[in-house]
């Protein structure tokens, strides 16, 4: 069963065929199940299940329907990936610029007193 999930097939039970090692609520809550994948990356990050509380023969087209509602959720995985890892690097650019306004800030005025200390011995009489 993992390895069919693994592959990205999708996994029917009932509660006749669901393993011994099935957790308890599992079994009392539904008499059907269809498990999805939800791949990232092509690696599962978790399942879709659906369930009812009656013996259910999936249909084909509820299987589609749930891949395409898994392979929805991959994505806003995947956005949610991709949005953290711009905020932290936004976070590391305002971070750079900030030093570097600091830096450009010190250099400019140590270019003024440079500036004014060799016009300053330029106005000194030479004797």
């Amino acid at each position: 069963m993992s390895v069919r999930l693994e592959q990205g097939e999708p996994i029917i039970l009932d509660s006749d065929t669901l393993p011994e090692s099935t957790n308890q609520p599992l079994k009392l809550q539904a008499n059907s199940y269809l498990a999805v994948p939800v791949r990232v990356q092509n690696q599962a990050q978790g399942y879709l299940v659906c369930s009812r509380a009656t013996h259910w023969l999936w249909m084909g087209e509820e299987i589609q329907l749930l891949k395409a509602v898994a392979d929805q959720l991959a994505i806003a995985i995947t956005q949610s990936h991709l949005y953290s890892q711009t905020q932290d690097q936004v976070k590391l650019l305002n971070s750079t610029i900030t030093e570097l306004k600091k830096t450009q800030a010190h250099l400019v005025q140590k270019r003024k007193n440079v500036f004014s200390r060799s016009n300053g011995s330029r106005d000194c009489p030479r004797n």
